[in-house]
């Protein structure tokens, strides 16, 4: 892919958020902390060796604010890209 957008938040809040959102947790969501850090790290560091491709983005804001991160990244690319 041109872009990969990484939704970047602590896991404490993540799984807090899963668990509202659902009203209970899944089997991933049960893994436990240790298990949601090292995923969340390996995806940080695989963002940090393609740094060119990912576009990492603080989600601990509110749906709006994120969406307007996002949106302020992609609709230039696709201006250029003719398709915006």
């Amino acid at each position: 892919p041109d872009m990969t957008i990484l939704l970047d938040m602590d896991v404490e809040t993540g799984l807090g958020r899963a668990s509202r959102r659902t009203g209970s947790e899944s089997r991933f969501e049960s893994k436990g902390l240790q298990f949601h850090h090292k995923v969340r790290q390996a995806f940080l560091d695989l963002a940090a060796r393609h740094n060119q491709r990912f576009l990492v983005v603080d989600a601990s804001g509110s749906e709006e604010a994120v969406a307007e991160v996002i949106a302020g990244h992609v609709m230039p690319r696709l201006t250029a890209a003719g398709t915006g």
